[in-house]
């Protein structure tokens, strides 16, 4: 059976492929996935497709995921960020860039909210901008647990060079920045 909304029509979803650290960094991908159903409106369906970063070494697991991912709006990265990329990140990436939906919007990394400061010099930051290239997909970098209100949604509104921010966050004392080829916008 088919689910409709109150118009007759299919309704609309959010897909987004969660890839996360561990329990607390895989809660927070889920908080920030719901938020932005939550900014979508009420009429969204969330799908999610949660994996485990450490389970992604094995290659046929890695592969599940990848095709799972493939039709994925947003992917959401959640982890603790204070060391390197990990290798089954980089190797999850490599190998769903290509296949990728055309729909795909971006990549949001969230990271603990103490690494706010050291944004521009984080080795996972690094390693994750230099993986996606040239790739046009937004990079949305967050700290913490804070609202990351239109972050992703607001991209349309962006002008052709996209060089604005993707989200200033007010009074809420956690940021999220908009990453390009030139480096982090604040």
């Amino acid at each position: 059976m088919t689910a409709v909304n109150f118009d007759g029509e299919p309704p609309l979803a959010l897909e987004a492929e969660i890839l996360y650290e561990d329990f607390a960094t895989g809660l927070r991908a889920h908080f920030l996935v719901h938020q932005m159903k939550a900014c979508l409106g009420a009429g969204i369906h969330v799908i999610e497709h949660l994996w485990r970063l450490d389970v992604l070494r094995h290659p046929e697991l890695r592969n599940q995921a990848v095709e799972e991912a493939r039709p994925a709006q947003v992917v959401v990265v959640s982890a603790h960020g204070d060391g390197a990329l990990p290798g089954s990140l980089k190797d999850w990436t490599t190998e769903w860039l290509p296949r990728r939906s055309k729909n795909a919007l971006g990549v949001i990394l969230s990271l603990d909210a103490r690494l706010e400061r050291l944004a521009a010099g984080l080795p996972f930051v690094h390693g994750f901008q230099h993986l996606l290239g040239k790739s046009p997909l937004d990079l949305v970098l967050c700290f913490g647990e804070g609202p990351i209100a239109s972050a992703l949604t607001e991209r349309h509104e962006m002008n052709e060079h996209r060089r604005e921010p993707l989200a200033r966050l007010g009074d809420s004392g956690d940021w999220c920045y908009g990453i390009r080829e030139s480096g982090i916008n604040e």
